[in-house]
């Protein structure tokens, strides 16, 4: 665990010295329900959500508090710090999203870790209990579930309405029909 800690503020010391002075998003944000430090909704760094909070567009990490944390849309890292945290994303994320739930209405380029995911569309992976998307390209989990499968879901059951069966055991792969 303080592997991990330390990983993170490394990343974190990163996504800070690479901001530009021309940008005017906050550096560096603690948000709780409604109250902000600093108030821009849009954060180029980390942004630090506790139990609740609601912001714009995150450039760098979302490091939950305990939080669940809402926001436009992600480029970076979103991680619960304290074990639990889950994410509502209303736009595209890029990158990396660990929560206990994963609640994105975008489109997705990267991966999600989540006990559940519930994604719109994935170009990239879901690894979680459970899946649950429109589109996605992989999915590993215990269920998965999907519209339209673009490679393979692993798990005990997994059905996509292009798979080569629309619900199968173990395994299934998207299908041209």
């Amino acid at each position: 665990m303080t592997r991990l800690v330390s990983k993170l503020g490394m990343v974190a010391a990163i996504a800070l010295l690479s901001i530009s002075a021309a940008n005017a998003a906050a550096p560096v944000q603690i948000a709780f329900f409604d109250l902000k430090a600093p108030r821009d909704p849009d954060v180029t760094g980390v942004r630090f959500p506790a139990i609740y909070a609601k912001g714009g567009d995150v450039q760098g990490a979302d490091l939950q508090l305990l939080a669940f944390s809402e926001m436009n849309s992600l480029k970076g890292i979103s991680f619960p710090l304290l074990i639990a945290g889950a994410n509502h994303i209303y736009g595209e994320m890029t990158g990396v999203s660990v929560g206990l739930f994963n609640w994105h209405e975008g489109k997705d380029t990267g991966v999600n870790f989540g006990a559940v995911n519930v994604t719109n569309n994935v170009t990239g992976a879901e690894f979680g209990w459970v899946n649950i998307s429109k589109k996605s390209n992989f999915q590993l989990s215990l269920v998965n579930v999907t519209d339209e499968i673009h490679g393979a879901q692993i798990g005990l059951l997994n059905c996509a309405k292009n798979g080569f069966l629309p619900c199968f055991i173990f395994f299934n792969f998207g299908s041209s029909k």
